[in-house]
């Protein structure tokens, strides 16, 4: 099963929410082994909130992950996401070492959880060049396990990688190469059409989250896109219930304006109406009233 953090919704509105689409993401990477992972939100390691990005737990030690993304993946697997803005340091690699171990700890009983049965993923869109010196300088191995893949070798008990969306297969791994600022209008007219051929609900919920951040971040890049017909139409393809939505919303808006305004109109002629009709018994009071005294010789 994936547990994982909720949406990170920062103070200031201009930070891009990378975490939720990097979840998506995730589940898209690995939609293969749909039906072996259970999702659960949010995964606290201790009586004080502190959560780590992403806890993938695999139901059965017979699953066989075929993203080679999680080729690592043991029982259970904490990644840490590190979204372009952020950096991926020492620091950084020892505070999730340090997570692994106090998650090791809190199993069900003492040794519940194995430590060799644990691995952490370290996931950047960029590649960490003075973190990769300084494990190295420690006397860390390094293994380029595939194209953006790295495995680090360390004294730990527990397997640790280190992924670099940007050098990622973009055959393969369409989704997380796409969570970035410099998205090529190839890539670009990939992501559609992958998103547009979904046909599952929540795969498409999932391909939204991603779409939203990558466009947002490459707005240039997905207009001259969406100008071309057939990347607009699968475009609109995937958007649709949204775009439904809001036609209907903009359909009541103009529906209810239309109503309110012969409501209002209606309401003003029967007002005028009245008015007329008041005025009219007045004017026939006041003219009998004069003949009465006109009669009596008074005037």
């Amino acid at each position: 099963m994936i547990k994982f953090t909720k949406e990170r919704y920062f103070l200031n509105k201009k930070i891009t929410q990378w975490h939720p689409a990097f979840c998506s993401a995730l589940r898209l990477e690995l939609s293969e082994n749909k039906d072996d992972l259970v999702y659960h939100p949010e995964y606290g390691i201790n009586t004080k909130p502190i959560q780590i990005d992403l806890l993938v737990i695999t139901k059965t030690s017979s699953v066989v992950i075929h993203n080679e993304i999680g080729s690592i993946f043991k029982g259970h697997n904490i990644i840490e996401y590190k979204s372009p803005d952020d950096e991926l340091n020492i620091d950084t690699f020892f505070k999730v070492i340090a997570y692994a171990s106090l998650y090791k700890s809190h199993g069900q009983f003492v040794d519940h959880i194995k430590a060799d049965d644990v691995t952490i993923s370290f996931i950047r869109e960029s590649k960490p060049v003075r973190l990769f010196k300084q494990l190295s300088d420690d006397g860390m191995d390094i293994e380029i396990f595939s194209n953006g893949i790295y495995y680090i070798h360390t004294n730990f008990y527990f397997d640790i990688q280190i992924i670099v969306a940007k050098e990622l297969s973009e055959d393969q791994h369409i989704w997380l190469s796409s969570l970035t600022y410099d998205i090529s209008k190839s890539k670009a007219e990939k992501l559609l059409n992958t998103a547009a051929d979904l046909y599952r609900k929540d795969d498409k919920e999932f391909a939204e989250s991603v779409l939203q951040v990558a466009m947002s971040k490459n707005k240039e890049i997905f207009d001259i896109v969406k100008e071309e017909s057939k990347m607009c139409e699968a475009l609109r393809e995937l958007m649709k219930p949204e775009i439904d939505a809001e036609v209907t919303k903009r359909l009541d808006a103009e529906v209810t304006k239309r109503l309110d305004a012969e409501v209002a109109k209606r309401v003003d002629a029967e007002v005028e109406a009245k008015i007329n009709k008041i005025t009219a018994e007045k004017d026939e009071e006041i003219k009998t009233l004069k003949a009465k005294l006109a009669a009596a010789g008074i005037c």
